[in-house]
């Protein structure tokens, strides 16, 4: 299951570098807040669709990804709105236990944090967008954001 979560995974960040020019033009006009929910709305009905899918059971689910869904009240969810988690993607490091993050340019223990996404780095801050070669992770007390070359994937039951 470890290595069918690493390629699930990666799947969908191809899945999202190919159709992310195709996707743009349906919310470049919109205001930043509208962009962004569509633009979550987009990520988390076809995380739920294409990775999900493949890699959980039946009544299992993995937390939402990135900001999760705006279109569905108090759920986050685009599809079975009622159901909570019951697992998580995280991130195993390929060489070493710390991985660099290139925020701070510090080494980290990403041990235990939380795979929220795949980003982009401009040098001085991180953005959903193309290319998406950084993965942000978080905590309950900070943001990670480390290259994809760093890690492998896995799914843990929550």
């Amino acid at each position: 299951m470890k290595d069918k979560a690493n390629d699930i995974v990666m799947k969908f960040r191809h899945f999202l570098l190919s159709s992310w020019e195709a996707f743009s033009p349906f919310v470049e006009n919109l205001l930043d807040d509208e962009k962004e929910e569509r633009i979550n709305n987009w990520l988390q009905a076809n995380w739920e669709i294409l990775v999900e899918a493949n890699l959980c059971g039946v009544n299992e689910f993995l937390e939402v990804y990135g900001y999760g869904a705006d279109c569905n009240g108090a759920s986050s969810r685009i599809c079975f709105t009622d159901k909570l988690p019951t697992h998580k993607i995280v991130c195993n490091s390929i060489n070493q236990t710390y991985v660099r993050d290139v925020i701070t340019s510090e080494m980290k223990n990403i041990t235990g944090m939380t795979f929220d996404g795949f980003m982009s780095w401009n040098g001085e801050f991180y953005e959903m967008s193309a290319p998406f070669d950084f993965i942000l992770l978080t905590n309950e007390s900070s943001n990670v954001l480390i290259s994809i070359n760093d890690v492998n994937f896995s799914i843990e039951k929550i």
